[in-house]
């Protein structure tokens, strides 16, 4: 499932994006672009999602990925939960470097 459908599917069962929207401090309408998949979130903005619908913030922020996971990975997403927003962009800017690197050897 795509992230657009995790953050709609999330609004939906709980309540509704104008509810949502108060509870979190996000505009509605940028939360009907991120389930609209128009733009993505930040990750904790997604916690914010998670904490005001009352769902799992590590599968809403990375979906079937966690079903997936080893020990060492869901200590590293349980962690990532705690950060704050300074931390949080740092840790996905590392991870995304380590995703880079590891499809350009996929590549080689």
């Amino acid at each position: 499932m795509e992230l657009k459908d995790r953050i709609k599917d999330c609004i939906k069962k709980s309540s509704d994006y104008a509810t949502v929207a108060e509870k979190t401090g996000i505009g509605r309408s940028t939360l009907e672009r991120w389930a609209a998949g128009k733009n993505e979130p930040k990750l904790s903005d997604l916690m914010k999602i998670a904490d005001a619908t009352n769902s799992d913030a590590i599968h809403l922020a990375f979906g079937d990925l966690v079903e997936k996971t080893n020990e060492n990975e869901v200590l590293v997403l349980s962690a990532m939960k705690r950060m704050g927003e300074d931390e949080l962009r740092t840790a996905m800017d590392v991870i995304k470097a380590l995703v880079i690197k590891s499809n350009v050897r996929k590549e080689l």
